[in-house]
Parts: structure tokens; sequence; C-alpha cells
């Protein structure tokens, strides 16, 4: 599997503006070069615009069987999912401040959309938690064929 990636990202734990921040992520070239200005920890609001929002129900149907030999009983799953788009419609129409922009670290490719999943804490569960994840764009082989 080759992963796409546009350079290298590395710690940098003296940076130039050692007054307001420890440390910070560089993105940096083949040559070590750095690209750009230190990503650092954000501390401040982000906004978002939802372009979609929907409501999902699933059923997984029982009727394969476990290692006790007991049918399972079908599983109903419930979740509010979201199109997010960076940036405020209030701001945006106003022009108050430029379009925020995402990208991957170690890449040069924009974050255009984020999806938001909701789901009901488990039975039992008391404390809420938040999940973050995203991979940068990889080609892998299926029954050789190349898919990106």
């Amino acid at each position: 599997m080759g992963f796409y990636f546009d350079g290298r990202v590395v710690l940098n734990n003296e940076p130039e503006r050692s007054s307001l921040y420890r440390w910070g992520l560089r993105e940096v070239d083949a040559d070590g070069n750095g690209n750009g200005l230190d990503q650092i920890p954000w501390a401040y609001d982000l906004y978002f615009t939802v372009r979609n929002l929907r409501l999902s129900r699933s059923v997984l149907a029982g009727g394969y069987r476990s290692s006790g030999g007991d049918d399972k009983a079908a599983i109903e799953k419930h979740s509010i999912l979201a199109d997010l788009v960076p940036g405020d419609e209030r701001r945006r129409a106003s022009n108050e401040l430029p379009e925020p922009s995402y990208a991957m670290l170690g890449t040069n490719r924009k974050i255009s959309t984020f999806e938001l999943w909701i789901t009901p804490l488990p039975e039992g569960d008391v404390e809420e938690h938040c999940t973050a994840w995203g991979a940068v764009k990889n080609r892998y082989e299926i029954d050789f064929r190349h898919r990106t």
C-alpha cells in the first residue's frame, strides 16, 4: 500500500515565537526545509456549517451462531450524521473573516468536508467522549486492481 505524502512532519521544540507556544509541528520537504508556519495547538473556537443533517437507524439482523451456539439477537443502532464545511455561515455572508482552511499534515491537499457522527452512549456508560479520525489518501491493491 502506498501513501501519498507531499513531505514529512517534524516536531519543533524550539519555535520562533516561544513566548506564545512551547512546541509546534512543521512540515518539511525532502531537503529538510520548512514549508509554512508551525502548526500549533489551537485554544480557540472552530466554526463549521452543517450542509446535510440526517438521522440513521440501522438493524444488524441475527441468525448467525456465536461460539456458544446461541443465536444472536438483532442489534438496532441510531445515529445522527452531519456533513460539515469549514467556516461560519454568518461570517461568510458578511465577509467578516477570511475562510478557514484545513489540510492533512504532510500533504498539500485541502480537506473540504468533514463528517460528524453522534451516537448514544452504550448501556451503562456515563462518561461522554469524542473521537477524531483522519487518514491520508493511500493506494492499495485488491484482486490485482489498483485503487486510490
